[in-house]
């Protein structure tokens, strides 16, 4: 008899994002061994002051030298690929070639460890400048990528997709690209740690997601390939021996994981699939939609109009076994999950939510969301696209085509965000195994919370 695996659940309402993360973090730590305390500290560059002597002659020289370089002409090829005007020439040799950019990255390192090893503000200033100009390069961009090299972000986006092709020290026709993308990630690393530039920190972090991200806006994504993802990242978890951690919103695609829903789809049929696309492009996407409403709503209620894609599917499914793919769906729910699984969900009083998901908008807001959607625009992304229907974009996508004035787009998005939420209560009080976490039951003390999901998790023999 197959053992069955063990999986932990956290899903979250929007209160509890940091809350799951953190207990995620104490749990994922329950499998590293005993941390050995270090023997050895290194002194701290701003506690090292050099005498005269040979040593402070070379560091003076060095000082004065990087004092002579034009910031701007090394940002010139970052602004020119976030499409912004460059403040200077390139400087030439290798920064006007496939591996243009990395002299920044070593530069910016420089700046940094010289402020920190004298105090010079003239430094601190140049890693401030550096540090500017390249968020507002990631601003413009929006994808968090920045980089000299020309066509960078192409090839990444090729490396995402599988496509690598290289004679020795090539990738995708550019030299050495990920040394280059390391010496920027370290210059910011030490603009933040040497220079406390907390900016920098964003920047890094948002570039490190951008490495690892794995489908572009204009990629279709659903349930279907969400499973086939979700699967593939456990399967790595278990072969190393841990206990995967899901957390997440949504229920239903958790749904899809726990109970390995089949999601069977109709086999395509050229002829009555381009007759449901002409039909969308004749009549839009609002007569489509209608026609789902008609023999499938329960589908038509869960599948926006503008998911074209979606909506052809269900309609697809109809045509070929006469059932909605709703009730397909519906009885693959039924079935009992493979894992031993626990299944967290954290609440709190609806009032305290609902006042934590206006403060999560405004956040959004004051973190750039409008200039992110501006730039997904600018790369062609509208509202028929899926990755653009989530909350958020789709508001913010109707305000900037003039559709409404931002304060009511704000306001929408708060309202329908408290829907959401309700909606996620909802379909939670369903679930039969659901474990629920009401954080004001436990004083809002994170560590007390965090020994109750322990002591759940060693109950389920999911944590020895």
């Amino acid at each position: 008899m197959e053992v069955m695996r063990k999986l932990i659940i956290g899903l979250l309402l929007v209160i509890g994002v940091v809350s799951v993360g953190r207990a995620c973090e104490h749990c994922t730590a329950l499998a590293v061994g005993n941390v050995v305390p270090a023997k050895v500290k290194y002194f701290g560059l701003k506690d090292v002051r050099l005498l005269d002597s040979p040593f402070k002659n070379a560091m003076d020289r060095n000082a004065a030298w990087m004092l002579e370089m034009d910031m701007d002409r090394l940002l010139s090829n970052f602004l020119k690929n976030a499409g912004l005007e460059p403040k200077g020439e390139s400087y030439g040799s290798w920064e006007s070639m496939g591996i243009a950019g990395h002299t920044l990255g070593h530069y910016l390192s420089a700046v940094a460890q010289q402020y920190a090893s004298t105090g010079d503000e003239r430094f601190k200033q140049r890693v401030d400048y550096i540090v500017h100009e390249l968020d507002s390069c990631q601003q413009y961009f929006v994808n968090g990528f920045i980089g000299g090299m020309p066509g960078g972000d192409r090839v990444f986006k090729q490396v995402k997709k599988g496509i690598i092709r290289s004679a020795g020290f090539d990738l995708n026709g550019l030299w050495v690209p990920w040394y280059n993308e390391h010496k920027t990630m370290m210059g910011l690393n030490d603009a933040y740690l040497l220079a406390g530039n907390k900016t920098a920190k964003k920047v890094l972090v948002n570039l490190a997601d951008y490495l690892v991200d794995v489908l572009e806006p204009e990629e279709e994504f659903h349930i279907v390939k969400f499973q086939e993802m979700a699967k593939a990242a456990m399967e790595e978890i278990y072969a190393k021996g841990k206990v995967p951690i899901l957390v997440g919103g949504t229920g239903f695609y958790i749904q899809a994981v726990t109970r390995d829903i089949d999601f069977t789809e109709a086999q395509q049929e050229n002829t009555y699939r381009a007759e449901l696309e002409k039909l969308a492009e004749e009549k839009g996407a609002e007569y489509l939609h209608e026609r789902l409403r008609e023999v499938d709503p329960a589908s038509a209620e869960s599948i926006h109009a503008n998911n074209v894609k979606r909506v052809i599917r269900a309609l697809e499914f109809y045509h070929q076994n006469g059932t909605p793919i709703s009730a397909h769906n519906e009885e693959q729910k039924k079935q009992t999950s493979p894992y031993n699984l626990a299944y967290f969900v954290l609440n709190a009083p609806r009032d305290i939510l609902y006042e934590r998901i206006d403060k999560r908008v405004d956040q959004m807001l004051e973190e750039g969301l409008v200039k992110e959607v501006e730039g997904l625009k600018r790369e062609g992304c509208h509202r028929g696209m899926v990755s653009m229907q989530g909350l958020g974009y789709k508001e913010i996508l109707a305000y900037l085509e003039g559709e409404y004035p931002l304060e009511e787009a704000v306001r929408i998005l708060k309202r329908d965000t408290r829907h959401f939420a309700k909606r996620q209560l909802t379909w939670f009080r369903r679930e039969s195994d659901v474990i629920w976490v009401d954080k004001d039951k436990f004083h809002w003390d994170e560590k007390e919370i965090l020994e109750y999901m322990l002591s759940v998790l060693k109950e389920h023999d999911i944590l020895g």
